[in-house]
């Protein structure tokens, strides 16, 4: 999870798609304090049902909302 250019994210989509994975683009606000106490905001894009099933995951680092 990292925040990066739009387009990487697209690139890595399209790789991870012709090689049978998921990729979803999940950059975070929070910084080292909100990371340590489990209180990121993560905004994650792709597939709805890869980010669904990603979400209880997501959940242990704070809190995801589906970005689209």
């Amino acid at each position: 999870m990292t925040t990066s250019n739009p387009t990487l994210a697209t690139e890595i989509a399209e790789v991870a798609v012709a090689k049978g994975y998921a990729a979803v683009d999940a950059p975070v606000s929070g910084g080292d304090h909100g990371a340590c106490k489990a209180a990121l905001s993560i905004f994650a894009g792709g597939n709805v049902a890869v980010v669904t099933r990603l979400t209880p995951l997501f959940k242990l680092m704070g809190n995801a909302m589906y970005m689209g």
